[in-house]
């Protein structure tokens, strides 16, 4: 909650900053970078198929080690409780 109020505070202050006209906020940029972060598979364009190579890189992320990590924490729980 903590991380969520901080970030919403901050996009409420670059928008107010910005509607003062204290900053400029360089939209294409923005939207070039963002484009470029999630073209995955770097046909130059956001679509379907970078959505599923990102959902399939992310599976593997958290997949990684889950055997082992699930045993650790049911040893870890079984200490805790009877140990």
């Amino acid at each position: 909650q903590m991380g969520a109020t901080v970030l919403g505070i901050g996009f409420i202050s670059l928008q107010a900053l910005t509607e003062a006209g204290y900053i400029q906020v360089n939209h294409s940029k923005i939207e070039q970078k963002l484009q470029s972060l999630l073209d995955f598979n770097k046909d130059g364009s956001f679509d379907a198929d970078d959505r599923d190579l990102a959902t399939r890189r992310l599976l593997e992320i958290l997949q990684y080690n889950l055997p082992s990590a699930s045993g650790f924490g049911v040893g870890f729980v079984g200490g805790l409780k009877f140990g």
